[in-house]
């Protein structure tokens, strides 16, 4: 499968990344690249879709955080939901809700063009 991403590559796109935003293409997707592999939180400030994340270390996917719905608050916290995966990664790729299951995407999965 084939992802038309666009790249958040300045301090200020990573912040925003998808907020505000409408919808994404089913195809499309914002990836994050670092240049240190470390554990880099998200947030759902002001999405209107959810997500699902693809965390990946030295272009293989290394964790799935699927589905993560727009408006989800946690219990006892105030402000939007946060995810962040549990090894450290050096790319992040966010894309529609439900496109893990939909395309089949695994861990281990190579990501082309890294």
């Amino acid at each position: 499968m084939e992802i038309n991403l666009e790249v958040a590559d300045s301090p200020e796109e990573r912040v925003k990344g998808l907020s505000g935003r409408d919808s994404l293409g089913e195809n499309e997707g914002m990836v994050f690249v670092f240049e240190q592999p470390g554990i880099y939180p998200f947030w759902m400030r002001q999405m209107k879709f959810e997500l699902d994340f693809l965390w990946v270390r030295d272009c293989r996917v290394v964790e799935l955080t699927e589905k993560v719905p727009p408006t989800a608050w946690q219990s006892g916290r105030a402000g939007p939901t946060r995810v962040s995966p549990s090894q450290p990664v050096d790319m992040v790729i966010e894309v529609n809700g439900g496109f893990v299951e939909r395309h089949g995407v695994e861990l281990g999965d190579k990501i082309e063009k890294c």
